[in-house]
């Protein structure tokens, strides 16, 4: 959001003294002060900064999802009246954020400027392991954290990621404890 921000800012200063210069020039030629050489490099200048205006790139948002219903990998509990609960789910400080942050090889934090989760990452967590749990056991009493509490599951699976990252279009690493 500050990147943004700041951009705005920034566009709107440009902006402001691109049409100072313009204003400028239009007057001086008008009053034949100016000669067509000096004229034609402020036409030149003002057009390279107004290049540096043009919009920046789209924000591109992303979730996560359950995995599809496949029937070879189910395994059903032999007691339907069992609930379960998925979370609170607790994620690395630095992946607390709204930006999607990856990890290089040399421990650097990026956080990208351009790609964001569409919503509240460990509350998607919490959802996707519930749903795929619920998939996986042929169960209906998988929910995710928060639940009401009138109806409390009987069993309750806390998780603390130690480690998500990975490479863009590559292979994510997990280190999760339970």
């Amino acid at each position: 959001m500050l990147t943004s921000l700041s951009r705005a800012l920034r566009r709107a200063w440009l902006f402001r003294h691109i049409c100072v210069v313009a204003q400028a020039a239009e007057c001086a030629m008008a009053r034949g002060l100016v000669s067509i050489k000096r004229s034609a490099v402020i036409a030149v200048l003002s057009g390279i900064c107004a290049a540096c205006i043009s919009p920046s790139p789209a924000t591109q948002y992303f979730s996560l999802f359950a995995i599809k219903q496949v029937e070879t990998q189910r395994s059903e509990l032999p007691d339907k009246s069992l609930s379960f609960g998925v979370g609170p789910i607790v994620i690395p400080e630095y992946m607390d954020n709204p930006s999607i942050v990856s990890v290089s090889d040399r421990q650097q934090v990026q956080v990208s400027g351009e790609h964001a989760w569409a919503g509240d990452l460990r509350a998607a967590m919490g959802r996707v392991l519930a749903d795929n749990l619920a998939q996986y056991w042929v169960l209906d009493k998988v929910s995710a954290f928060p639940w009401d509490n009138r109806a409390r599951p009987a069993y309750q699976l806390r998780l603390v990621f130690e480690e998500f990252g990975g490479r863009r279009g590559g292979e994510v690493h997990l280190r999760v404890f339970w």
